[in-house]
């Protein structure tokens, strides 16, 4: 097959035992079985290109908030250290992974996610995060200890990171139980995580990059070293945890680089697109990746143990109700912080009648609740038993 050509490649879903755990006061833990499903097709299209696109170890990070305000975060020898815009420098992690590259991602709540791959004396590179909120940053944290322990410093192998809204997806390499690429979701900028899912499939060697699109699925892309050839592949999971089998995007017999996914097009009822940029033969080198019509994912996606849609619309409240309005259809709540989303706070919602009806002043409740217009709307309330 022609790499100038454009190709498609017919791939079987296939579903794993999955098992997803929150790592908040709420543990929720689900396990999926395993279901075959039908076939789809990701068209691979080759594209010219001038300048290539790169990621470049230990380059500064930077996130602009909406009030403003610019984070900052860089090496320092190998200290990680952030800063609010000219303010005096912190030191976040004092022994990181220098030779890869931080990520910072900013949210509407002016709160912001770093994730870096770590270092400890004792050369374990795992994964890390931090969140600044509230104007501070709070201490670093192992997102999962998966123990990597080499003493050969890890180059361009940072953690690739990518986000709409609150809900952000994290894909990195990792030799900690042999070589592997692993991927986490948050859907609250990064407070909680879920178990991770193992993508590679024979060889992997790292090279990793991420793309969130609005239906809550992943594309991860990353580099297989199979005989003597170099292999950029694609794996897609849904927001549902089905794992597509991998889609072979290139094989070269010289380095690709650091292949970088980037969205072009997503949200509207055309299949959505995805550049990939990589190297071959030292030049720059690009393709065109278009997914699969919504209607066919949608149906390779089928589980029996899918949650309802009001179990998935916005995001997820827990609170207090302080008033129950049936004049104005509102429920008062004084609610925790949603990451990313909106700070702690006391806040009146639309609801619908039943849900008003049902109310009651006291009650302690988890909802959902989605942003409709100008209005935020409640869902799906559970009462909590009192404590």
């Amino acid at each position: 097959m022609s790499p100038s050509s454009a190709t498609g490649i017919t791939l079987s879903v296939q579903r794993r035992p999955l098992l997803f755990l929150i790592c908040s006061s709420l543990c929720i833990a689900c396990l999926r079985a395993t279901v075959d499903s039908p076939s789809f097709v990701v068209q691979n299209q080759r594209l010219t290109v001038g300048t290539p696109t790169t990621q470049t170890p230990n380059q500064p990070a930077h996130a602009t908030l909406p009030d403003g305000r610019v984070l900052s975060t860089w090496f320092e020898g190998t200290a990680l250290a952030a800063r609010i815009n000219q303010d005096t420098p912190l030191v976040i992690d004092p022994h990181a992974s220098a030779g890869c590259a931080p990520a910072l991602v900013a949210f509407a709540d002016n709160s912001a996610l770093l994730i870096w791959r770590g270092d400890t004396p004792d050369n374990i590179r795992d994964i890390r995060t931090a969140r600044f909120t509230e104007g501070t940053w709070q201490p670093a944290c192992t997102l999962i200890r998966e123990s990597w322990q080499t003493s050969v410093p890890p180059i361009d192998e940072g953690p690739a990171v990518d986000s709409r809204g609150p809900h952000v997806a994290v894909a990195w390499f990792t030799a900690a139980d042999g070589p592997r690429i692993n991927v986490s979701t948050s859907s609250s900028a990064g407070a909680q995580w879920l178990m991770p899912n193992r993508v590679d499939d024979i060889s992997p060697i790292g090279r990793v990059s991420v793309a969130l699109l609005d239906d809550g699925s992943q594309l991860v892309s990353w580099v297989e070293r199979l005989d003597s050839d170099y292999v950029i592949l694609l794996r897609r999971i849904s927001s549902r945890g089905t794992l597509s089998v991998p889609a072979q995007l290139v094989r070269l017999a010289t380095d690709p680089g650091h292949p970088l996914l980037t969205r072009i097009k997503d949200g509207d009822a055309t299949p959505a697109q995805l550049r990939l940029d990589y190297t071959e033969n030292r030049a720059p080198a690009a393709r065109l990746i278009t997914l699969p019509d919504a209607a066919l994912l949608a149906e390779a996606d089928v589980c029996d143990c899918d949650p309802r849609p009001e179990d998935q619309r916005g995001y997820a409240l827990k609170g207090r109700i302080q008033i129950v309005d049936p004049n104005t259809s509102t429920i008062t709540i004084i609610h925790d912080a949603i990451p990313g989303v909106m700070k702690a706070s006391t806040t009146k919602f639309l609801a619908a009648p039943d849900l008003i009806a049902a109310a009651q002043t006291g009650q302690r409740i988890l909802a959902r609740t989605e942003r409709i217009g100008p209005d935020w709307w409640l869902f799906n309330i559970r009462v909590l038993i009192p404590p």
